[in-house]
Parts: C-alpha cells; structure tokens; sequence
C-alpha cells in the first residue's frame, strides 16, 4: 500500500504505475459538481474525455482508490436519476433512449401485465363454454374419419 495525499492506493503487483492523482480526483468532483448544477446527464465517458484518459482507467482506478469510487458511484446515481427523470419528458424521442440506457446500463427490465377476464372484469368459463361453441358449429354432414386398418398379415 502506499499513499497519495491523504488516500490510501493499493500498490500495483508490478507494471505500469497508477495515472490516479489528486488533480483527476479534483475534475472528477468538479464534473460531477457541473452536472449536478446544469442538469447535464453525466457519462462515465464524458468524464474519460474530461480526464484525457479511456474509460478502462476509469474503472480500474475506482476499484483501487476508494475515494474515486465514491465520485464514479455519484456519476452513475445522478446519470440515473436523469435517465429516470427523462423517460417521463413529453418528447417520446428522448422518453425512449432514457428507457434503452436505464435497460442496457442499469439493468432495468420492461413486465407487461395481462389481465384475462371476461366482459365485465368477470372470470371466464372455459371450458364448458369451449365445449358449447364447439359442438353447434359443427356441420352435420361431417365426414367420419376413416376406421383403422388390421395389420397387414405379413406383421402378425
């Protein structure tokens, strides 16, 4: 372990060092800051872009540096919240991407209810009312089925 200011980083087991620093921890608060006043929808990748780093850093930063984690988890809440707030916007546009991105990046999933019921909201009758259709709409001068055949006698 080793330390960064006041924040404990686990030590990377070897290869390239942490590109984590007090001044991305600081544009991360403040974008999410700006977010938050503006109304902007935060995105994990605006936020690479802020940085000038790709969003894989982003992610394994956060799992190594538990004070950056916190802001990421912020961005993501609040990206949520306005994805949420967006899906009730009169523009059906907008409505419609908010519900594709809270589906494919928070897991949120459409149910449909059906409701089966008579006229009236009145349970239905099935099968004696299936039975009844049945029988007076066949024809009378169906055919009958042709009768089964004995085995020939090379079978028996």
């Amino acid at each position: 372990m080793k330390t960064l200011g006041n924040e404990v980083v686990k030590k990377n087991k070897g290869g390239r060092p942490t590109k984590y620093n007090e001044e991305m921890q600081r544009k991360a608060e403040a974008y999410y800051q700006q977010c938050l006043d503006s109304g902007l929808i935060p995105y994990i990748q605006r936020l690479a872009i802020e940085l000038s780093i790709d969003t894989d850093t982003i992610v394994n930063t956060a799992k190594r540096v538990t004070k950056f984690s916190v802001v990421v988890k912020r961005i993501k809440n609040l990206q949520e919240l306005k994805l949420l707030e967006l899906t009730t916007d009169k523009s059906k546009g907008a409505a419609i991407g908010a519900m594709f991105q809270l589906k494919s990046r928070f897991g949120y999933v459409e149910t449909e209810r059906q409701l089966h019921a008579g006229a009236n909201g009145e349970p239905l009758v099935l099968v004696e009312n299936f039975l009844s259709t049945f029988k007076a709409k066949a024809p009378d001068n169906t055919p009958e089925l042709p009768k089964k055949q004995d085995k020939p006698a090379a079978y028996n």
